[in-house]
């Protein structure tokens, strides 16, 4: 038997699914008849069991600023787009659900001045018990979330959200993995790759390389494709154009770190077009370990964020936060993986720095 939803207890009491969801997520104080009478209606209809070991219901998974073209055009002009880093946390939410006996519902958001209506008819419509969000770029209203119904932010860099439950994977482990093993292959000249449109990770990344700099002691540094003003001028030609300068560049870097794995891909392509080696005359490596950059030749070095394992720990969370709304947010945070592969050999170099 399917357990009662916040529709059906709302129209048992002829209210607004609002207050019922208010009254469910305690964030109404239960004072009255009717917020009695929702309690014991959600216990005989089994809304209130514990999600660990009976049905967890419909489960949103709300992705923020995904389909807009102007946020994020490099997929756009590949003829790339990242369903594969979304297909993962996809699958990893999915899993955990069904094993919950519950069902995940995925919609996309644009961040336009009617999102929280839009994400309020997500709500009622599917009947959610929760919600997993994931935000690309930047988004300030993430705390709203807890005036809804429980909530668990995925993929945001660790420490971001202290008011909310969050599963993110740490930038700065990935990072410093890279330079580790850089290092170790006599690399003292790296340089770092970054988009000119700011997403959390990636400046997150940046604010993770100039840390690795430091710890290192390391004075080489040099941002690569850092650009803040607006032109009409297609990321990929800006890359290439970002590339010429690093080809004529007097003090070349021996290895290039970049902030996501499209970057990656394109500069290996580039680096094609111009006939530098990778990696005899430059290593590159990327971030997230999606698909594309396994398949190409040749196959580039990235840190494995292990998405599906955040959407196994959203579930986790989010299942415990439905059972008890009171509870302490937890924030966790995944250990990255680098996985090595063709595209990072040893620097050609004439002495080396001994690093701290």
């Amino acid at each position: 038997m399917n357990k009662i939803t916040l529709s059906e207890i709302a129209k048992k009491l002829n209210i607004s699914v609002a207050t019922v969801s208010r009254v469910m997520n305690q964030k109404t104080p239960i004072t009255n008849d009717i917020h009695k009478e929702i309690i014991r209606l959600a216990k005989e209809g089994g809304y209130l069991q514990n999600p660990l070991n009976g049905n967890i219901g419909n489960i949103g998974f709300a992705l923020i600023g995904l389909l807009n073209e102007t946020t994020n055009p490099i997929e756009y002009n590949l003829g790339y787009n990242t369903s594969s880093f979304y297909g993962r946390l996809t699958f990893g939410l999915e899993k955990p659900v069904n094993e919950l006996n519950g069902n995940l519902l995925v919609k996309n958001f644009d961040k336009t001045p009617n999102i929280w209506k839009e994400i309020d008819n997500f709500i009622n419509t599917g009947n959610l018990s929760g919600l997993v969000v994931s935000v690309n770029g930047e988004f300030n209203d993430i705390q709203k979330f807890n005036n809804l119904l429980p909530t668990v932010l995925i993929n945001h860099y660790e420490g971001f959200t202290p008011f909310i439950d969050t599963v993110a994977s740490s930038n700065f482990a990935g990072i410093k993995k890279v330079f580790d093993y850089l290092i170790s292959l006599g690399h003292e000249k790296i340089a770092l790759w970054k988009p000119s449109y700011k997403y959390i990770h990636d400046q997150n990344r940046l604010y993770s390389y100039y840390t690795c700099l430091d710890y290192y002691n390391i004075s080489y540094k040099k941002i690569y494709c850092d650009y803040s003003e607006k032109t009409s001028v297609s990321i990929l030609d800006r890359m290439d154009v970002e590339f010429q300068k690093y080809l004529k560049d007097k003090d070349k870097p021996t290895a290039i770190i970049c902030t996501n794995d499209t970057f990656a891909y394109v500069l290996c392509q580039l680096a094609k077009k111009y006939n530098v080696r990778i990696p005899q005359d430059l290593s590159i490596t990327g971030f997230d370990d999606l698909d594309i950059i396994s398949m190409p030749t040749p196959r580039i070095t990235s840190v494995n964020s292990h998405l599906s394992l955040m959407g196994k720990h959203a579930i986790h969370l989010l299942s415990k936060r439905i059972n008890d709304n009171t509870r302490e947010h937890i924030q966790i945070t995944i250990e990255p993986e680098l996985v090595i592969r063709d595209t990072v050999g040893k620097a050609q170099m004439t002495e080396k720095i001994n690093f701290l």
